[in-house]
Formats: C-alpha cells, structure tokens, sequence
C-alpha cells in the first residue's frame, strides 16, 4: 500500500506566478476528510512532517510503522491557510481518520495543530487489566510524536510568535 500525505489528487501543478496568486507556486489540491467531502482548493504546500517516512529510516527490517501522522499546512491563492492532520493506522481494528480545515491566518493555523487532540482516534490494545499499562505507553508515546512532528513542522521564522 503506497503511503502517501492524504492528498487524494493534485489536478495541476503550475508555476503561476503573475499578480493573481500573489508570487505563488500554485497547485490544486483535493484532501481527504473523514466524515466529510473533500477539501478543494489552489495553493501551496509550505511545511509539512511525515513521522512515517522518518520512523522508515531508522525501523529495525520488517518492523515498519503501524500508526502514524502526516501533518502539512498550505497557503491557498487567496492568502488563506489550510491545516491537514492524518493519523494514519495499519492496525487491525483501527481506522486512518483525514482532517483539513482552513483558516484566515497563521495563528490560527497553529491553534488547529495544538488543539488537535492525537490520540482521539486511536484504539489501541483489548480494554483488559492485562494491556493498561501498554495502552497507557502507547498513548504517551503517540502524544509525544505528535508534538515532536509539530514542533518540526513550526520551527520556521514565519511562523514564530513575535512579542515586543
């Protein structure tokens, strides 16, 4: 199964970049929403964090991940942002579940990322005595490269808090 950030289509991908778009390398993108229809729209994808790919790297053979998170934010044409989080499972039991919202400005666009609760749809280990304290590692440890993928994902001058 191929593993790739929940974009279901990207129809174009352009270099436009006259006054419309705003110097823009515009694309149109179309991503996944559990629950819902798809989100639509032209942008560009500005910063992204796949723990995947990065736990790919340094798995032991034959033991690749089976939860992870794609997180990846996008300026649209109209200067508009767009936050996408996957959880991504291949456990059986458990289900991926596809977010993207978006939002007017780059402090929202963080508060989606810090609001996003990861472990919300993970299920995890039988509900019995025997599991609770690898149900309780396995949410720690989920929570805790949630926010390692966040702090990756900001870490950048544009989206640094400015305080005078």
């Amino acid at each position: 199964m191929e593993k790739t950030l929940f974009v279901r289509h990207i129809v174009a991908c352009v270099g436009l970049t006259d006054a419309r778009y705003g110097g823009l390398s515009v694309a149109e993108h179309v991503l996944t929403r559990t629950g819902n229809s798809p989100l639509k729209f032209a942008g560009e994808l500005i910063a992204e964090s796949r723990q995947e790919l990065m736990e790919r790297t340094t798995a032991k053979p034959g033991k690749a991940p089976k939860r992870w998170y794609e997180l990846a934010l996008y300026r649209t044409a109209s200067d508009q942002y767009v936050v996408a989080i996957a959880y991504r499972a291949e456990w059986q039991g458990e289900y991926s579940h596809y977010e993207a919202v978006g939002v007017s400005d780059i402090q929202s666009a963080v508060q989606v990322f810090r609001n996003y609760d990861p472990i919300a749809h993970v299920v995890g280990f039988p509900p019995r005595e025997a599991y609770a304290e690898r149900q309780a590692r396995l949410l720690t440890d989920l929570r805790k490269r949630y926010t390692a993928q966040v702090t990756e994902l900001l870490n950048r001058d544009e989206f640094a808090e400015v305080i005078s």
